[in-house]
């Protein structure tokens, strides 16, 4: 190899971590041990001056580069040296796209709509398809390969088998009641208050994580509710709330359409994170642009607690 001393067994160690996004797997595929095949990538990285891989404390997961790289080097041996030299730059964007999904009770837009349009003037060839689903829908799409990624909460995505997320924003949660609820005129609420409730929830199946770690907080309160009326959708949730049937848990960020039918208490230590979560073997530049810059951007915003 002549570019840039890049080897052959580089190459080939980079090959294997794409494909199995693990350095201890791939030292394993190359007979070598994990120290020593994370040099090799380290010293690749260096001789190349980009970055290939995001190691987190959750998951290794490609760069755009990577990805480009990746795309170039598979089965394309013969020309390793064009590929490596093609791996720096992704300025042929025509025709890339990405489609996004996110909860449909969500108000993304207070971060969805600024990322995207600051995206677009970066990259003004990628087409950005968006859609909005429930937590299932979007879960099931995405294991489908049928959204690039997805904009949902934290809990939805623990858990799940070749996913990976990362945190974007953090936002408080809230118990909300109808203005008409006795509660509502209550000074000094406290979350035991509410241990005699309807508690108005989504069936178990729609968010089983949602579900468990909701009946899990009020057990850490010092009760269990002793009514819950399942329905299907957060706009239900919403509707049933309003109407006086019972109260709810949800994130600050669900949209209310008449806040002045609604009380608030908003929980102590009652933070929700926000994530972007997308499939670990996507191989989609147009996403690794994307997630790229969405994490690079808004970790500032979730280490200030916004």
């Amino acid at each position: 190899m002549s570019y840039k001393g890049i080897t052959l067994q580089q190459i080939e160690y980079f090959l294997a971590v794409a494909e199995y996004l693990s350095f201890t797997e791939a030292a394993k595929k190359m007979y070598t041990s994990q120290p020593s095949l994370s040099r090799q990538i380290s010293r690749m990285e260096d001789q190349l001056d980009v970055s290939l891989f995001v190691r987190s404390k959750k998951a290794v997961y490609m760069t755009a580069e990577g990805i480009n790289l990746y795309n170039s080097l598979r089965g394309i041996t013969r020309k390793i040296d064009q590929a490596l030299e093609s791996c720096n730059s992704i300025s042929e964007e025509t025709g890339l796209s990405i489609r996004i999904g996110c909860y449909d009770a969500m108000d993304a837009g207070i971060y969805l709509n600024d990322a995207i349009r600051a995206f677009k003037q970066r990259h003004p060839s990628v087409n950005i398809l968006l859609e909005r689903h429930s937590f299932k829908v979007l879960r099931n799409k995405l294991k489908k390969g049928e959204i690039d990624a997805l904009f949902t909460f934290e809990f939805e995505m623990s858990g799940m088998d070749g996913i990976i997320y990362e945190p974007i924003y953090s936002h408080e949660a809230s118990i909300i009641m109808s203005v008409d609820h006795p509660l509502a005129s209550k000074e000094d609420l406290n979350l035991h208050d509410f241990k005699d409730e309807t508690f108005i929830m989504l069936n178990p199946d729609e968010s089983p994580n949602g579900y468990t770690g909701i009946i899990d907080l009020f057990k850490y309160a010092g009760f269990t509710p002793k009514r819950i009326k399942h329905v299907s959708n957060a706009e239900s949730i919403v509707l049933t709330v309003e109407s006086g049937e019972g109260v709810a848990l949800m994130d600050n960020t669900v949209r209310l359409y008449r806040l002045e039918k609604f009380r608030k208490y908003e929980l102590e230590n009652g933070r929700v994170s926000s994530v972007i979560a997308w499939k670990d073997d996507n191989r989609n530049p147009a996403l690794a642009l994307f997630y790229d810059y969405v994490i690079s951007n808004y970790k500032h915003a979730l280490e200030a607690g916004k």
